[in-house]
């Protein structure tokens, strides 16, 4: 509940359904309304029942993209498709980030019409967002639900394994990469630009220029994931924001039969094409003295797999409770490992996250 010498503001959420990126986004929005705060959250209708159970208040994106579900068949991006990694830049800049941001704009600058906010929160993916709440003179944080990113001094280069750079050639490597990198981004430099133009405000420099007028860049988990590194003066880690998917419900699902190590696997929550990975993981396993435990998510069904005896699939989980202590000692049926799901379906690469 609300403490009542805290005084109520007034939040909007502009976010994108990116899979794992939507628990930890909505774990922000039901603190706040626990708070008593009053949040409205724009977003697709893929999100609407998401959203509805968080008590916040549900406002769909009308100009800008609008998936009705995560079903293969909806989604606007097709990434799965792409041959290579310069084509799925490519694909990613016109169909989610510099493409749509006139729409993320139109959208956010009509809500900000209608009613008091004090404070915009952005899903990286709703550029454009950033932007309207920007022209507007409204506050706007950016919602981070990964590690960090973004090109940071003393940072190694997302993406490609490396460690910290040692030396002088080392910097100059990170340079070097981080260079190549922003480049690229900054190849939908123009179209950013024209419609931070037409919102009168002054051209950026560099496509990432915009998250340095945010008020905050609010990473959603703990430093001890990222490098030390010199991070942008806005950048604050908030700790983990765990909440489990409203649809992850413990209804229909209990631990598999049995005493053998509990092996949890969870790719993503939107669909990447990844039946067939999932399917030799379970075949991996299957040669194991394990329990495995698959979760497909919204986006694939179960059927879609033929595990082994000792694998198990369920379209859901709550991983909240599947990895919660039983007991003292290592219980046999807690998860002895996990693979991360949904942590980043768009940004394994350099590209900014969405799975």
């Amino acid at each position: 509940m609300n403490d009542r010498t805290t005084p109520t503001r007034s939040y909007l959420f502009a976010l994108v359904d990116g899979g794992g990126t939507v628990p930890p986004e909505l774990g922000v929005v039901r603190r706040l309304v626990e708070r008593g705060h009053d949040v409205v959250v724009l977003a697709e209708d893929s999100m609407r029942d998401d959203v509805r159970v968080t008590g916040a208040t549900f406002r769909p994106w009308t100009a800008a993209p609008n998936r009705p579900s995560r079903r293969p068949e909806d989604d606007p991006y097709r990434d799965w498709e792409c041959k290579n990694t310069l084509q799925l830049f490519a694909r990613l800049m016109e169909k989610q980030f510099a493409g749509p941001a006139p729409d993320y704009a139109a959208d956010v600058t009509a809500a900000l019409s209608e009613r008091r906010t004090d404070l915009v929160l952005c899903s990286f993916f709703a550029y454009g967002a950033m932007v309207a709440a920007e022209a507007a003179g409204v506050p706007f944080d950016v919602l981070v639900p990964n590690a960090y990113l973004f090109p940071a001094r003393g940072m190694p280069p997302v993406g490609l394994g490396l460690r910290p750079a040692k030396g002088r050639l080392g910097r100059l490597r990170d340079r070097a990469i981080n260079g190549v990198t922003i480049r690229q981004w900054d190849r939908a430099l123009p179209e950013v630009n024209a419609l931070r133009s037409s919102l009168g405000l002054a051209p950026a420099d560099h496509f990432f220029d915009q998250l340095s007028r945010a008020r905050r860049q609010l990473v959603l988990t703990s430093p001890d994931f990222d490098f030390p590194a010199e991070l942008p003066a806005n950048v604050r880690y908030v700790g983990a924001v765990l909440d489990d998917p409203a649809w992850a419900s413990a209804e229909h699902w209990s631990p598999p039969a049995g005493d053998d190590p509990l092996v949890l696997v969870a790719l993503s929550s939107t669909f990447q094409d990844h039946a067939g990975a999932l399917q030799r993981i379970a075949d991996a396993l299957g040669t194991l003295p394990v329990r495995g435990l698959v979760t497909t998510g919204p986006a694939l069904e179960p059927g879609a797999l033929h595990p082994p005896a000792n694998v198990t699939v369920v379209a859901a989980a709550p991983h909240s409770e599947v990895l919660a202590p039983r007991g003292g000692g290592r219980d046999p049926r807690r998860p002895r490992h996990r693979r991360p799901g949904a942590g980043g379906r768009r940004a394994d690469g350099g590209a900014a996250p969405r799975s």
